[in-house]
């Protein structure tokens, strides 16, 4: 028999095998347990909607259930989109191409080359796989056939006006894919109507525990000279840590569940009133200055809080304070406490901000810094405001243990401050943080309000940044500008990662 027909054989046999595929044509291990599910529920089923964890080889998945489906069905089309061109190209179609190039037995077709969009593989006339970013909802029109499979990776961010395009394209089989990281959206409708069990919806949870990797630490994948980037246990673990098994994140990432809101407490409500009750450290060490401003009216305040790393030392607050005035109390304050000048932070946004370095330097400061919430915060975080919170909440986690001597970061995770533990081992290089004091005797009358608005804050992981909820949010629950928080916030700003 012809090499051609011993193909043509072997894909009729595998026509509603997407696993029979995986291993003969691909030449790739088994699938596991889930992912032969969702390959299948493919086949089966008009809409299959996976919430899935961080790093379980959703895409390795995917890329398999794309080449099974156009190769088994001639004439078949594909769609393919995700949240942005990076996650389109260098994760879903890089899969795509790399089991198309690697198969056991050669494929038709020819896939596009470099990373311009669309990404295609093209097998002859009208009979092609295409990659759109989800940016443009025309990129979908005109795309109909016998046989079309439309594929939806990271769909939480994926907008609504795209997922009515796909609509119009009267798809055979769709299928929806990503974290689970949005309260509301189209991705968890189409999971509303699977777990409710609406005929032609199917739903298949990936979680960090599904991976083949759940059971290793990082150490055990290297030492079986396995390849990285699946969820490990060392991962899992790290999280835990963290995060907490009662978090956002553990929920979306590990769990792959929906939350029940976009955004979780930045700061545990036992955290704040343990500082409160916490006995100041002995020593002393770097002080800090931060000061709020306000307009001098109203219910705003101009907040000044002085702190080192063991706790706060005192706290102005008051609606009635003038530019003036408030550059007078923070050069008497960096005085009676021994603040370098370059540890003063204050809010440099909107026309009081944007002044008061000339304030400041009427009475002799002229190097503090200015802050501002919506400069970059690295690769982690939204904004520079993002960033000074997370800090403010590490320093407050009255369980958070430091490294004494940090070691190298072999694992690549996007949580460095915690991946370069070993976890799996005794932590003979770290202790436990000594406990922030925010003392009655300091906070005075001002304790019930920064309390309240220290615990309303809010976060949330959208894609792959923390960021924190839109403080015009949080003023319409506080009914006033968190100005003590924001204080605290732009404290942390001048501490060290």
């Amino acid at each position: 028999m012809a090499r051609s027909d011993e193909l043509a054989e072997l894909l009729a046999d595998c026509y509603d095998d997407p696993g029979l595929f995986h291993e003969a044509i691909l030449g790739r291990s088994p699938l596991h347990k889930k992912q032969e599910a969702i390959a299948r529920s493919v086949q089966t089923t008009p809409i299959t909607v996976v919430p899935a964890a961080h790093a379980v080889g959703k895409s390795w998945v995917a890329a398999t259930i794309a080449l099974h489906w156009i190769t088994t069905r001639p004439g078949a089309k594909i769609v393919t989109t995700s949240v942005s061109n990076n996650q389109l190209v260098n994760v879903l179609w890089s899969a795509i191409k790399t089991a198309h190039r690697g198969a056991k037995i050669k494929l038709p077709g020819r896939t596009s080359e470099g990373s311009s969009i669309p990404q295609r593989l093209d097998l002859g006339p009208d009979w092609f796989a295409v990659g759109w970013s989800a940016k443009r909802s025309e990129s979908f029109a005109g795309l109909h056939g016998e046989d079309v499979l439309v594929i939806v990776d990271e769909a939480s961010g994926v907008d609504q006006a795209i997922f009515d395009a796909i609509e119009s394209l009267g798809y055979t089989r769709l299928l929806v894919l990503g974290n689970p990281i949005r309260a509301t959206g189209h991705f968890r409708t189409l999971y509303d109507q699977a777990v409710a069990g609406t005929p032609g919806y199917a739903c298949h949870h990936l979680t960090a525990f599904d991976s083949p990797y759940a059971h290793l630490t990082d150490d055990e994948v290297r030492a079986n000279g396995l390849p990285f980037g699946l969820t490990t246990k060392t991962w899992i673990d790290r999280v835990r840590v963290l995060f907490g098994e009662a978090s956002l994140y553990w929920r979306t990432r590990v769990q792959a569940l929906f939350p029940d809101e976009d955004h979780d407490q930045l700061i545990p409500s036992e955290w704040i009133d343990r500082a409160y009750l916490a006995k100041r450290a002995p020593g002393n060490s770097t002080r800090y200055l931060s000061i709020d401003i306000s307009k001098g009216t109203g219910r705003d305040r101009t907040v000044l809080i002085v702190a080192d790393d063991f706790g706060v030392l005192e706290v102005v607050a008051a609606n009635t304070i003038s530019l003036t005035e408030a550059a007078n109390i923070v050069a008497r304050a960096s005085l009676k406490w021994g603040v370098a000048h370059d540890n003063i932070v204050y809010d440099a946004g909107g026309w009081a901000g944007s002044d008061f370095h000339r304030y400041l330097e009427a009475v002799g400061i002229v190097s503090a810094t200015p802050y501002h919430g919506s400069a970059k915060g690295g690769h982690r975080f939204k904004n520079r405001r993002a960033r000074s919170a997370w800090k403010l909440r590490r320093r407050l986690d009255p369980d958070r243990a430091v490294l004494i001597a940090p070691a190298p970061n072999p694992t690549g995770s996007v949580f460095p401050e915690i991946s370069r533990q070993q976890l799996d081992k005794p932590p003979a290089t770290s202790h436990v943080q000594p406990a922030f004091s925010i003392p009655p005797a300091v906070t005075g009358a001002h304790w019930s309000d920064l309390r309240e608005e220290l615990a309303e804050l809010k976060y949330s992981h959208m894609e792959s940044k923390i960021e924190l909820e839109a403080k015009s949010d949080l003023m319409t629950r506080l009914g006033r500008s968190p100005d003590l928080a924001d204080a605290m916030i732009m404290l942390a700003s001048l501490w060290s990662d």
